[in-house]
């Protein structure tokens, strides 16, 4: 089995060595891949690479786990470049060379509420992605996940700094899932008839609750600005030509945090524990929980 680092992917990793796969771990560079524990580490670009080193990092696998994509962390710093110049060719390749090696199945994490946020340049870039799975010969199952406790912990981080920003309808309800709990579901999914599903975690929350669930995890008294929409809008579009990518961010989020966006429930982590977790792990005091 093949898979991809960044913090999804090493979730992927740990899961699937622990169901007894023999893994082959996928990433940029050797440094990114130097703390998995896989069987095996393979470095390559898929945006850069020669389509003969893409399929020769998938030769011989049965099959192929992929949560790559650009940085959701929406720091000017973390690369400017748009979802649908990383997130759709990189994969778009993947499945090639998956297809020129014969790989039989491919699971893919693609974003919850897709038909709703479809519009959207972070979304398109997965459904496009997911438009070519269909179209390919390979057996291909596709998580649409509503959200990943790791794209949270900026919320932490604004906590911490004294004020969280509510955007969209602070009352809209989601259920994001634990990066463990999405890891094991996509090994499941190896085994599994190919399928679409739309996946979440085991508790329903409001925008307004995830972000007191990281006061309560700081032991702080909570404090919020309600943004307006139009503001957030004119933010986003002036940060485009900085960064298109945290313009694409910034339009997602208020968008999703505009609706409800839920999945079938699923896991046993929840949100409220993994904030309290970071918590404890940033103020140096040994955790009770891993995640």
């Amino acid at each position: 089995m093949a898979g991809a680092t960044g913090r999804l992917g090493r979730a992927i990793v740990e899961a699937a060595t622990a169901q007894g796969y023999v893994v082959r771990a996928l990433g940029r560079s050797a440094e990114s891949l130097s703390a998995l524990g896989a069987a095996e580490r393979r470095a390559v670009d898929l945006l850069s690479a020669p389509s003969s080193e893409v399929e020769a990092a998938v030769d011989g696998v049965d099959a192929v786990v992929s949560s790559v994509g650009a940085s959701i962390v929406p720091d000017l710093r973390r690369g400017r470049a748009g979802f649908l110049d990383v997130d759709t060719p990189a994969n778009r390749r993947l499945i090639d060379a998956a297809e020129a090696q014969r790989v039989r199945r491919f699971v893919y994490v693609a974003v919850g509420c897709h038909e709703e946020l479809g519009h959207l340049n972070y979304v398109k870039a997965h459904e496009r992605v997911v438009a070519q799975l269909r179209q390919s010969r390979i057996e291909a199952s596709v998580l649409r996940a509503t959200g990943f406790f790791s794209a949270f912990e900026s919320v932490l981080d604004l906590a911490r700094k004294g004020r969280v920003p509510l955007l969209g309808n602070p009352e809209a309800k989601t259920n994001p899932i634990a990066d463990g709990d999405l890891a094991r579901l996509c090994v499941a999914a190896l085994a599994d008839p190919p399928a679409e599903r739309t996946v979440g975690g085991p508790e329903v929350l409001t925008r307004r609750r995830i972000a007191e669930l990281a006061f309560e995890a700081l032991g702080t008294t909570p404090r919020f600005v309600e943004l307006p929409n139009w503001l957030v809008r004119v933010l986003g579009a002036l940060t485009r030509p900085l960064s298109p990518r945290v313009a694409d961010l910034t339009r997602f989020f208020l968008e999703v945090s505009s609706r409800d966006c839920l999945g079938e429930l699923a896991g046993t982590q929840r949100l409220g524990e993994y904030f309290r977790a970071l918590a404890l792990a940033a103020a140096q005091r040994p955790a009770q929980l891993e995640y």
